[in-house]
């Protein structure tokens, strides 16, 4: 694309040095960056791992109901590979009518969550500007469509397996006890509704583990991301863009353009609009508590060499001691302190993240030109220390350093106005008539950056629970075939057992234990090992600026939420599979085959 934007200036009769490349935009809107993609093939991966789990113990335990019917096919001459082939027809007979149903449902969602979600959030941004986009790609669903047979086909592998091996004397005299041991079975002499639980579940111990883990590894991601999602702060997030107060004024300018040098900060700073008179007229406005400003300077490296000339200059926050201290608690490499920095002219590189990129490091000696908008002076100075992040300038100078220079020149930069609460919107209209007819000056307020923060971490928050959802869902099925096909499974059994006197009650209370069991090794597995994985995804995060993140704190609301889904679904699940078997007789359910 730059190539193009530059052929065509050409065709226009511009030089290469006139144009100026909107490096952003192009950034936005040609191409998703590469921490998207990535982000995008481990979401993709997850769920074809959990998908797959979950289709795999459908088709096991399909298999293990029906051991003997293979058995009775291989002894009347089915070939190992003709049951295979039983298995993989009947796997791609249905994701043949699921897929397509799944595409459709999907992209309908899709449609409905993006309309619902982004694009309200972005009109509220952009407003009439905002271009709406199709979803509609045929070559993305052609991809869904391909993945998801890919994962139908791997899960089926291993029931494939199972299949093609059964031996026919087995099969025939097979019985789901999922113990090989020889001898006699401990017996007891008082049974309860516990005993015969566990006694279920350690039957097929497999089954057992396999659904606990597959649920647990889904509410392990949630758990994760939790601590993650659940520790984005929207105020501190808005306290970036408006570090004080409740409204910022700021000189709208640019540290370095060639092509209009008038909008410079140092050519700005020549008249400053933030002077003595500017600054008193906000103060008489009525609600106004507090009125403070922050000096910036704008200065060129001498003693490196550039590409470009714009790279040469850079923005210099000159802090007092109070707004040093508060620098330091962002320190990140070296050393962040006023006295030393005052005695050894040093300064602080304020994104630390972007000090070795920029062929910077600790310790290293710059030679600094000076411009305060009316006069120059040169200046050495030494990189002491790095803060993580902020949002204004490049470096940071104590007062005492800057004073050594001599210059006097007016470089009010920022103004931060604090006013009385409640009186926030009539502040808010004396500021903008004041700042109406003056060049060079724009306006943020702290309610703007607080709602956008609210709005950017909601959506955030909204799309990965989403998916959190999806992928519990999945594993929550994985539950239901379980507690299902075990019940198929022991339909006799729990028939004779009523039979010989345990109560529908009982029935329910020993179904819900069951439930309780995998809930309850689901809720182990995610507190355990998802707390362990979502500090260490916090603390990445936290290092790596993302939004909000500051503090950490233990997700207990949406931990609490999660605990209270998933008991209710199982509940319910149990509720309904009891009742369910209790509509048919005795007699039929003790006369049952499988």
């Amino acid at each position: 694309m730059e190539k193009k934007i530059i052929r065509l200036a050409e065709g226009l009769g511009l030089k290469e040095q006139d144009v100026r490349i909107n490096d952003g935009y192009l950034l936005w809107t040609l191409e998703p960056p590469v921490e998207t993609i990535v982000v995008c093939m481990g979401i993709v991966v997850l769920i074809v791992v959990f998908s797959s789990l979950v289709i795999y113990n459908i088709f096991h335990v399909g298999i293990i109901q029906k051991i003997k019917e293979y058995g009775k096919l291989k002894a009347i001459g089915a070939t190992k590979k003709q049951l295979r082939g039983v298995i993989l027809r009947e796997g791609m007979v249905l994701a043949g009518v699921s897929i397509p149903l799944g595409l459709i449902a999907g992209f309908i969602v899709s449609k409905i969550g993006f309309t619902m979600i982004v694009e309200k959030t972005l009109m509220k941004i952009a407003g009439d500007e905002y271009v709406r986009t199709s979803l509609f790609s045929f070559s993305i669903l052609l991809i869904a469509a391909v993945i998801s047979l890919f994962t139908v086909y791997i899960s089926l592998q291993k029931p494939m397996k199972i299949a093609g091996s059964v031996s026919v004397i087995e099969a025939i005299r097979y019985q789901e006890q999922g113990s090989k041991e020889k001898g006699m079975r401990k017996g007891r002499e008082r049974l309860g509704l516990f005993t015969l639980t566990l006694a279920n579940l350690l039957a097929n111990k497999k089954r057992t583990l396999t659904t606990i883990a597959t649920m647990g590894l889904s509410c392990v991601l949630f758990v994760t991301i939790a601590n993650v999602a659940g520790n984005m702060d929207a105020e501190y997030e808005a306290r970036k863009d408006v570090p004080k107060g409740q409204f910022m004024l700021e000189l709208d300018g640019s540290v370095y353009d060639s092509t209009y040098p008038e909008n410079n900060y140092m050519s700005i700073q020549k008249n400053n609009p933030f002077g003595a008179e500017f600054l008193e007229k906000v103060r008489n406005i009525e609600g106004v508590t507090a009125v403070e400003t922050e000096k910036f300077i704008t200065v060129k490296n001498t003693n490196k060499e550039f590409e470009e000339e714009e790279y040469a200059y850079d923005m210099v926050a000159i802090l007092d001691k109070k707004e040093f201290k508060e620098l330091a608690k962002e320190a990140e490499r070296g050393i962040v302190d006023y006295e030393k920095a005052a005695k050894e002219n040093g300064v602080i590189y304020l994104t630390d993240y972007y000090l070795d990129y920029n062929g910077l490091a600790i310790g290293e000696n710059l030679e600094w030109l000076l411009f305060d908008g009316n006069e120059q002076a040169s200046c050495s100075v030494t990189i002491q220390g790095t803060v993580k992040n902020r949002r204004n300038g490049t470096f940071a100078m104590t007062e005492d350093t800057f004073q050594k220079t001599g210059m006097e020149g007016n470089l009010n930069t920022l103004v931060y106005v604090d006013c009385e609460k409640g009186s926030e919107k009539q502040v808010k209209e004396q500021l903008e008539s004041l700042i109406e007819y003056v060049d060079y000056v724009q306006m943020d307020t702290y309610e703007d950056a607080l709602n956008t923060a609210k709005m950017t971490i909601s959506l955030m928050q909204g799309m990965v629970y989403g998916l959190l959802a999806i992928i519990g869902i999945i594993g929550f099925m994985n539950m239901a075939n379980t507690m299902i096909t075990s019940i198929i499974t022991r339909k006799r059994e729990l028939g004779i057992l009523q039979a010989v006197g345990m109560t529908p009650r009982q029935l329910n209370g020993m179904l819900q234990l069951e439930g309780l069991v995998f809930t309850a090794g689901t809720i182990l597995v995610a507190l355990v090992t998802g707390t362990m994985f979502g500090y260490m995804a916090f603390s990445f995060v936290k290092d790596d600026g993302w939004i909000g993140i500051y503090e950490y704190h233990f997700p207990v609301l949406e931990i609490g939420i999660m605990i209270g889904v998933i008991l209710f679904m199982q509940i319910v699940l149990s509720l309904f599979l009891s009742k369910k078997l209790q509509k048919e007789s005795l007699v039929e359910r003790i006369s049952y085959e499988g």
